[in-house]
């Protein structure tokens, strides 16, 4: 696990403004536009944003610097990542989309250290005619981007309301704030807008329930150092793999899990995990007993809701399963096919060398005779009578032979049935 380095941080704030990760630029298009990371990648490939622009990559002295450049409109030189990533995106996203380039995304690392010059990628008119920013956006474009839960939003809201309390910036603002103009709790409490997510990462899961902010932990999730001081978080992403583990989740990339906020929100009702603004409680009424028992209803069938949705993707585990298996029946009965196939073809292939009259090094024509003269009585024409007259009646047809001559007879001997050899035929015709 890589530990973070605070010289290091220093150098990646000073190069913010001057570079955007191919993982930003993606990310900020696909919010922007409602697309898919695919869909993106797509457009800028096909507006040849990875030839106009220098890719750049980070170097051994961590300094951030090109590393291919354009030839002319379709050719670049050099090692190009972001036309790389971009390439791998298009090809292994378009059957199972995301919305973002995540932490657990197989192209996370990639993307990160891949990068174009900001002020390049905003100028290019694929980009511009997007239309992304208002015009007071495009003067602050160049600025780093601060998340509306980030510190510097909270110091605001400790200026505007006179008795917020102090809190960690890394948690949600979820405390009762009591304002001098009479505001009741309600009208300006707000959520954050992830808690309206149709999906949950394990993650967004777990800052869900230990009120951590997903944008503010980011990479941190993964430092010894933060886990160390926040155990909260640790505790909340333990029992949510443990849930994962249990079924609860969707594998919709290699190792990367989500679950719909429906299925999450009756998992942690079944728990008793209440969430003000995700899956808050049913309020106290005045009868008590009425309260428990519809508390105890809910929680049944929130439970009955969560077998059924592990069933559920148990059941289309097992349906992968079966079509496997119908695929290599499906295989090996073609094989069959194929072997059967060929048997009369080699069959063939005898019988043609055998009635090759050209190979006159090996043309036996008694054996020919024999075998056309067996097929005809006993195949094509059989007829109820005794060999050797059936025999005599297709050689005087097809050949030359006299019947009382040992050419005749000995084609008689050869075609004669088993069952019709007389005595003094030698029968040891098996070793």
């Amino acid at each position: 696990m890589q530990i973070s380095d605070p010289i290091l941080d220093i150098i990646k704030t000073d190069e913010s403004l001057e570079f955007i990760s191919l993982k930003e630029a993606i990310n900020l298009l696909a919010r922007k536009t409602n697309s898919s990371t695919f869909g993106i990648a797509t457009y800028l490939l096909n507006k040849k944003v990875h030839i106009l622009l220098d890719s750049h990559a980070r170097q051994n002295n961590y300094k951030i610097e090109a590393t291919s450049s354009a030839i002319d409109q379709d050719h670049w030189c050099g090692e190009n990542d972001c036309s790389f990533w971009l390439n791998y995106i298009a090809e292994n996203g378009k059957h199972y989309p995301s919305f973002s380039i995540g932490d657990n995304s197989k192209y996370n690392a990639g993307c990160q250290e891949s990068f174009w010059k900001r002020e390049e990628f905003f100028d290019l008119e694929c980009i511009r005619s997007l239309n992304l920013f208002s015009t007071g956006e495009w003067n602050t474009l160049f600025q780093k981007q601060q998340y509306i839960w980030d510190a510097h939003y909270l110091n605001i809201l400790k200026n505007d309301v006179p008795d917020l309390m102090e809190i960690d910036s890394d948690i949600y603002l979820r405390e009762s704030i009591n304002l001098e103009d009479q505001l009741t709790y309600q009208e300006i409490k707000k959520y954050p807008l992830f808690f309206k997510n149709d999906v949950f990462t394990v993650q967004e899961a777990a800052c869900l329930i230990s009120n951590y902010d997903p944008y503010l932990v980011g990479n941190k999730s993964r430092k010894v150092i933060w886990l160390d001081e926040n155990p909260r978080y640790v505790e909340a992403e333990n029992f949510i793999y443990s849930a994962l583990r249990g079924g609860l989740f969707e594998e919709i990339e290699d190792e990367f899990y989500v679950v719909r906020a429906e299925i999450l929100k009756t998992f942690l009702s079944s728990k008793d995990i209440f969430i003000d603004g995700f899956n808050e409680k049913q309020s106290t009424t005045s009868n008590n007993e009425n309260l428990v028992n519809n508390t105890k209803l809910k929680n049944t069938i929130a439970s009955l809701e969560l077998e059924v949705a592990i069933e559920k993707n148990t059941v289309q585990q097992l349906n992968q399963e079966i079509e496997q298996l119908k695929n290599q029946l499906r295989n090996k009965d073609d094989e069959i096919v194929e072997l059967v196939a060929s048997q009369p073809l080699q069959q063939d292939c005898l019988l043609s060398q055998i009635f090759d009259e050209t190979a006159t090094e090996r043309y036996a024509p008694d054996l020919v005779l024999s075998i056309k003269l067996w097929e005809s009585v006993y195949i094509d024409n059989p007829k109820n009578d005794s060999h050797s007259n059936k025999a005599n009646t297709w050689i005087t047809s097809n050949t030359g032979y006299e019947q009382s001559k040992p050419s005749a007879t000995k084609l008689r001997e050869i075609t004669t049935p088993f069952i019709s050899w007389s005595t003094h035929r030698d029968k040891n015709y098996k070793k």
